[in-house]
């Protein structure tokens, strides 16, 4: 279950977060929690490129 950065604090309880309460705290959301996540665009070769590099030196 994606929870936002605001909600993490010190009163965040994991057992808060199961499938029995899923589709009601979705629907409470303004928009989709998992969008902004699916929204972003990643340079997959530059990644790859990167970790090429990294790992090839050792």
């Amino acid at each position: 279950m994606p929870i936002r950065w605001r909600e993490v604090n010190n009163k965040l309880r994991p057992d808060s977060f199961h499938i029995k309460n899923a589709i009601a705290r979705l629907k409470r959301q303004k928009a989709d929690p998992a969008l902004e996540v699916l929204d972003t665009e990643v340079d997959l070769i530059q990644i790859l490129e990167s970790l090429t590099e990294r790992y090839s030196e050792q």
